[in-house]
């Protein structure tokens, strides 16, 4: 009888354990493809952007252009934040980032100026800004206008 008692006992336990596993597994489940979905609905709802004719391809360098941006240090993005220091300070801006802008308006027969907003350009070096100098000439070449605002200029925004 007692054995009876405790295979009766093992099998409940038994049965509890797997119900348990098996509800877990489809709430979890669940929550899976609803956060799927969500991604899903999130990419496939995106507006096209509409370019009219005549636009102006504004660049408003603010921060540092670099060769290649350095990766985000999170303790240093939190510290930063807790201290109340400006993101944008520390901003980098990758210099392959800025020509492929000035290509993409130059071949872009949407677009018919460039304008640029450097008030904010924090600097960077002269081999940069002859490159970025030589892809704003190609793009002027191509009868396309460049537009320049600011209210003050250091010599490397100039």
């Amino acid at each position: 009888m007692r054995i009876h008692m405790l295979r009766a006992i093992k099998w409940m336990l038994t049965t509890t354990a797997k119900s348990i596993n098996f509800v877990r597994l489809l709430i979890l489940n669940l929550i899976f493809i609803a956060i799927l979905a969500a991604v899903l609905l999130s990419f496939s709802s995106e507006e096209a952007i509409t370019i009219p004719e005549d636009a102006a391809l504004t660049l408003t360098l603010s921060g540092q252009i670099v060769e290649e941006r350095r990766p985000v240090d999170p303790f240093e993005q939190l510290s930063n934040e807790v201290f109340g220091k400006d993101p944008e300070q520390f901003r980098e801006i990758a210099l392959s980032d800025v020509i492929h802008a000035i290509r993409f308006a130059q071949s872009d027969n949407r677009i018919s100026a460039l304008v640029l907003r450097l008030e904010d350009l924090q600097g960077t070096g002269m081999n940069k800004l002859f490159e970025i100098g030589d892809a704003l000439e190609k793009f002027k070449s191509s009868g396309k206008k460049i537009y320049a605002y600011g209210d003050f200029y250091t010599q490397s925004q100039y």
